[in-house]
C-alpha cells in the first residue's frame, strides 16, 4: 500500500468485503498471481482495493459519473477536483470530516455534496482519521495496478484545494486561464484581436501563401481530425467542437487573424479537456510536457504507443509552433506598413485635397472590404504600398463621382503655355492639377520660372477650377499626390 500509516477508506473498506464475498478466492490468488507478473510492486491489500472498486463502478455506472457533470456549484467542483476527486466513486471514498476539513478555508459546500449523494440514494461515510484512496479513473484505465492518488496531501494542507495544479487538468475557466497564462501564452499574442486582426499575410497567386501559414492551417485541419479519433477510441465525450477553418480563398479572405488566436485557444482546450478524462501520455506527467521546450515535447511524443493520441498531440505541437512564427512575421508585417505609412505621410506631407478625398473613402469602405481589394492588386503589383494603393482608390472614387477631374487638361481650354509648364510637373488631369497647393502652384509659376509672364498667373487656374466647383488649398512646402491608376476602367 501507499502509505502503511493510513488506512483505508471506510466505503472502500466495504465494498471490498463485498467483493471478496461474490468472487472466488482461488479466482483471486490465480489473478494476483498473473498481474504480479506485470507488477512486481503491487500488494494484494492494493489488488483487492482496485478490483473492488472496479467491481462498484461496473454494478453501479453512477459512480463513474465525473464531477464536472454534477449539479454542484462550480467552485465546489473546482474544489473536489483539486482533491482529486475524478468522480463519485472518488467521491465516497472521501469521509464527511475530511470534506469539512477542507472547507473551513475554501468555499467547498459539503452540505450540497451531501444532498446531492442522498438524492441518488448515496451517503458519506464517517471518519475522523486520513484515510488511503484510490483513483477510480486509474483503476478503470489501467488493470495493472499503481491506482494511487495525492488525495491525502489536500486533506493536510487544505490551501491545495485553491492552488493552481498543473497536473490536474481542468477546463474550468479559473484553471485553464492560469495553464494558458503559465504554459501557453506567446508575448503580444492578444494584439491579434486588434492592431494584428486585420493584417494581411502576404500572398503570392502561383505559391499561395508562406508556409508558416499554411502549416499552421493544415496542423490545424490535422489537429481536430485525431482530436475525434481519440475521444472515439477513448469513449470519451468530444467537449470542444472544432472551430470553423477556412476552406478555400473567399474563406481566407474574410479569415482575420483573430481567429488565429481562437483556434489556438480551442486546441489548448481540447487536449486538456482530453487528458483531463483520463488520457495520458505514457510515463510523463502533464505539467512535465508541457514545461518542455518544444523540441522536449516532439521527444516526449516520439515513445508515444497510442498513434491517434501522437498524431493528435504532434498536430497541437506543431499548431503552437507554427502560431509563434505567423504572430512574429505578422508584427514585422504592422512594423512594415506603419513604417511605409508614416514615409507616405510625414516625409512629404500628403496633399490636403487629396487627404479629405482619402477620409471620405475610408468611411464608406470597411477594412476587410479594402485589404481583400488591395490582396488582389498585389497579384499584378506585388510592390505596392497600402497608404499608395489607398490614396489611388480615393482618388478614383472621387473621379467616379465627379467626370470632370479624369478630364484631361489639353481639351478643358486652359491656356496652352500654361498647360505645357503643368506638364512638366506631370499635372495633366484636373484631378492632378486639383492636388497642387497655391505654394506649388506659386513656385511653379513664379519660383523657378521666374521669366514666366506672370499676367495669366494664378489667376487663370483659379478660374479655371472655379468652373468646376473646385479651388486650391493652402500648404506649406510640397506635398505627396498621386495620379489616377493607368488601368482603372472608369466606364
Amino acid at each position: 500500500m501507499q502509505n502503511k500509516r493510513l488506512k483505508i477508506n471506510t466505503w472502500l473498506e466495504r465494498m471490498v468485503r463485498k467483493f471478496r464475498k461474490e468472487h472466488s478466492e482461488k479466482i483471486l490468488c490465480q489473478d494476483y498471481r498473473e498481474l504480479t507478473a506485470w507488477n512486481l510492486d503491487i500488494t494484494w491489500e492494493d489488488y483487492l482495493a482496485s478490483r473492488a472498486l472496479r467491481y462498484a463502478i461496473e454494478k453501479k455506472p453512477f459512480m463513474s459519473q465525473a464531477i464536472w457533470d454534477t449539479d454542484l456549484s462550480d467552485d465546489t467542483k473546482y474544489i473536489l477536483h483539486n482533491m482529486y476527486i475524478d468522480t463519485v466513486a472518488d467521491l465516497m471514498q472521501f469521509s464527511v470530516e475530511e470534506l469539512e476539513a477542507v472547507s473551513r478555508t475554501t468555499c467547498l459546500d459539503v452540505d450540497a455534496v451531501r444532498q446531492y449523494l442522498v438524492d441518488h440514494h448515496l451517503r458519506l461515510m464517517h471518519n475522523t482519521n486520513v484515510t488511503y484512496k484510490l483513483s477510480s479513473v486509474l483503476a478503470m484505465s489501467n488493470p495493472k495496478g499503481n491506482h494511487h492518488t495525492q488525495a491525502p496531501q489536500v486533506i493536510e494542507n487544505p490551501s491545495l484545494a485553491l492552488s493552481f495544479n498543473p497536473n490536474r487538468p481542468s477546463t474550468y475557466s479559473k484553471w485553464l486561464d492560469e495553464f494558458y497564462k503559465k504554459y501557453i501564452y506567446i508575448e503580444n499574442e492578444e494584439q491579434l484581436n486588434n492592431v494584428l486582426k486585420f493584417v494581411k499575410w502576404e500572398f503570392d497567386e502561383d505559391k499561395g501563401y508562406d508556409d508558416a501559414y499554411d502549416s499552421l492551417l493544415e496542423a490545424q485541419k490535422l489537429f481536430w481530425k485525431n482530436y475525434k479519433s481519440v475521444c472515439k477510441s477513448h469513449h470519451i465525450k468530444q467537449e470542444v467542437s472544432c472551430p470553423r477553418l477556412p476552406k478555400n480563398l473567399d474563406d481566407l479572405d474574410s479569415f482575420t487573424n483573430d481567429k488565429l488566436l481562437i483556434l489556438k485557444k480551442e486546441s489548448t482546450r481540447a487536449v486538456i479537456s482530453a487528458l483531463k478524462q483520463g488520457i495520458s501520455l505514457n510515463n510523463c506527467s502533464f505539467a512535465d510536457y508541457f514545461e518542455a521546450d518544444d523540441d522536449g515535447k516532439l521527444e516526449i511524443l516520439e515513445s508515444e504507443s497510442d498513434k491517434k493520441l501522437l498524431l493528435m498531440m504532434t498536430a497541437c505541437a506543431e499548431t503552437m509552433i507554427d502560431f509563434e512564427i505567423v504572430l512574429i512575421e505578422l508584427c514585422k508585417k504592422l512594423k512594415r506598413d506603419a513604417s511605409q505609412d508614416a514615409q507616405f505621410t510625414s516625409e512629404i506631407p500628403i496633399n490636403p485635397w487629396l487627404a479629405e478625398q482619402i477620409q471620405t473613402f475610408r468611411k464608406k469602405h470597411t477594412i476587410q472590404e479594402l485589404r481583400k481589394k488591395y490582396k488582389q492588386e498585389l497579384v499584378n503589383n506585388p510592390h505596392k504600398l497600402w497608404p499608395m494603393f489607398i490614396a489611388e482608390q480615393a482618388l478614383s472614387e472621387a473621379a467616379i463621382g465627379n467626370p470632370h477631374l479624369r478630364k484631361h487638361l489639353y481639351i478643358t481650354g486652359l491656356d496652352s503655355e500654361i498647360t505645357d509648364r503643368l506638364e512638366t510637373e506631370d499635372v495633366r488631369y484636373v484631378c492632378d492639377l486639383i492636388q497642387l497647393t497655391k505654394y506649388e502652384i506659386d513656385m511653379l509659376f513664379n519660383g523657378e520660372f521666374d521669366d514666366f509672364d506672370q499676367a495669366v498667373y494664378p489667376y487663370p487656374i483659379y478660374d479655371f477650377l472655379s468652373k468646376y466647383g473646385l479651388k486650391p488649398y493652402d500648404a506649406e512646402g510640397r506635398t505627396y499626390r498621386v495620379h489616377l491608376p493607368a488601368n482603372k476602367n472608369f466606364d
